[in-house]
């Protein structure tokens, strides 16, 4: 990773490894949260409507075994078609109650006891309303009281295993959050522990080839051109060190060709190193016939004692040393 990653790359690592645990993290906790839903799912389909049904059947149970005592309390025999009426709810509760414990056998053997108890209770309770002997009313009567007292219970224990069905799926699904919860903040917390330290590292692999470049120009700085910059990497840094290098070097070079000019001895120089002057311009005969006209007039403006003719000499002087100045500026 040190020689096949750019610095830029590198320094994108842990924020990459965040991101990768927050998935991850995320993914762990849907998952575990699915079947938490799941579970609780299954508690609001199955288990609860199993433990009201149970409830129902219970609550149906003691009134119908109210209705039975009122009909023969009363003796009013539609009292009879009341109590037939509370049996058919009881059973049509038996189908709503069905869930992963209410099998087959125990459902039968529910409505089975459902029956001989309504069965038990009816007889005995049209004997007692048409005044029947007594003699064989009371091992009926407590075999009605039996029935009643083994459905009851029946009822009773199908009503704790719902309730603890329904108990046991709450438990799961609270246990199921609490590992997705756990999960992802252990996961997320060791991708930051993980992310620190590749950010250590990084910065470390970072620093030490600073400090030496930060040496290496100390060094080149105080004069010192045969120190080697180069650090041998594939990165910007590298790049970085490279070009200090390159630098070192050129600067080493030209130390190296100044000194041997210093030390070189003094070579002559030839003749077309010396400059020649310019060329003299040519002296024609009315350069020259100009010139002693100059000289003419010069001399009549200083020697003669008479102003007339030293006044004609000046400005004969004046005209041929302007004549002579504009011929040059033509040439």
């Amino acid at each position: 990773m040190r020689r096949g990653l750019k610095f830029r790359h590198r320094m994108v690592l842990p924020t990459l490894v965040v991101l990768a645990a927050a998935a991850v993290a995320s993914l762990v906790t849907a998952l575990v949260s699915r079947q938490a839903s799941l579970e609780l799912t299954r508690v609001e389909q199955l288990h609860a409507p199993t433990l009201e049904a149970s409830r129902d059947l219970e609550t149906l149970l003691v009134r119908l075994h109210q209705r039975f005592a009122e009909t023969a309390a009363t003796e009013d025999a539609s009292g009879l078609l009341a109590a037939d009426r509370i049996r058919d709810q009881m059973v049509g509760r038996l189908a709503v109650g069905r869930d992963e414990g209410g099998t087959v056998r125990a459902l039968a053997v529910l409505h089975r006891e459902i029956e001989d108890y309504h069965r038990v209770a009816r007889e005995a309770t049209g004997r007692l309303i048409k005044r029947e002997g007594r003699e064989g009313i009371t091992p009926l009567l407590a075999s009605m009281n039996a029935e009643y007292g083994r459905l009851r219970d029946d009822l009773a224990q199908q009503t704790a295993r719902s309730r603890e069905a329904m108990t046991a799926g709450f438990d799961a699904a609270r246990r199921l959050q609490a590992r997705a919860t756990v999960l992802g903040a252990g996961i997320l917390l060791a991708a930051a522990f993980f992310a620190a330290a590749l950010s250590w590292w990084l910065a470390a692999d970072l620093s030490r080839p600073l400090e030496a470049l930060e040496r290496a120009a100390r060094r080149i700085s105080d004069g010192d051109l045969t120190v080697p910059v180069a650090l041998g990497r594939n990165d910007e840094v590298g790049d970085l060190a490279a070009g200090a290098d390159r630098t070192r070097s050129n600067a080493a070079a030209s130390r190296r060709r100044v000194s041997q000019l210093a030390l070189a001895p003094p070579r002559r120089r030839s003749r077309q190193h010396h400059r020649r002057p310019p060329p003299r311009r040519p002296r024609t005969p009315a350069t020259r016939h100009g010139q002693a006209l100059n000289c003419v007039g010069l001399a009549l403006r200083l020697l003669s004692p008479i102003p007339f003719i030293s006044h004609v000499g000046s400005a004969w002087y004046e005209l041929n040393l302007s004549t002579h100045f504009a011929d040059w500026a033509r040439t």
